[in-house]
């Protein structure tokens, strides 16, 4: 091996040599070589940098295939990844491809479970108590529905009132999922809702308008 690299570097000397023997200047070839040593350079020093990045978002398991993550100002569903770059999936569809190096932090909403807040705004003449209790019974009904049960993995929670205001009053539910099961749980919790509210008659903040907003996609 160390004969090899000695026969290499005497040869390209050589050649060095040589060259001016033919009229040719060494001068901008070799500024030219310059040039593109820096380049190349510089450009390994990113591909570099994307290695190290993705060496450790793999060893640290910081997300995986399937979760749902923002990095590097792109919010979407992690499709690919590499030690070069990791492949998002945004709601449009739209794929971005983002280089490991310019991932500085990671948001994973999917790491262990996801967190549901529902908002359900009614009329503020609406009894707090009578809410509460309807809302409570839709929760536990849904967290024992076997078609929902192993997706929602504690009982949900109904704190009360998060905000009264213009002749309404907001309730929270609190409900933690599964990871990537938020939407249908919450799909099913607002069909719910809408029915138990349409039989018991109670009152919205207008005609027509029940107001039962999921934060996150809020947000």
């Amino acid at each position: 091996m160390i004969t090899s690299v000695g026969v290499f570097v005497i040869f390209f000397w050589a050649v060095l040599q040589a060259l001016p023997l033919f009229g040719l200047n060494l001068g901008p070839l070799l500024a030219s070589a310059g040039i593109a040593g820096l380049a190349i350079g510089f450009g390994a020093q990113t591909l570099v940098h994307d290695f190290i990045n993705g060496f450790f978002i793999l060893i640290e398991n910081q997300y995986d295939i399937g979760d749902n993550v923002r990095i590097a100002g792109v919010k979407g569903t992690v499709e690919a990844m590499s030690l070069r770059h990791t492949l998002l999936r945004d709601e449009d569809g739209t794929v971005h491809f983002v280089p490991n190096s310019e991932i500085k932090i990671v948001s994973n909403t999917t790491r262990d479970w996801s967190q549901l807040t529902l908002r359900v705004t009614v009329a503020y003449s609406e009894p707090s108590d009578r809410i509460v209790k309807l809302l409570q019974e839709i929760g536990d009904e849904v967290r024992h529905d076997p078609a929902y049960a192993e997706d929602i993995v504690s009982d949900i929670q109904v704190p009360g009132i998060d905000r009264v205001g213009n002749g309404e009053a907001e309730y929270l539910m609190l409900v933690k999922t599964r990871p990537n099961k938020q939407y249908a749980v919450s799909r099913e919790l607002r069909r719910r809702i809408k029915e138990c509210f349409h039989m018991q008659n109670v009152q919205t903040p207008g005609p027509g308008r029940m107001y039962v907003v999921d934060q996150d996609r809020a947000s």
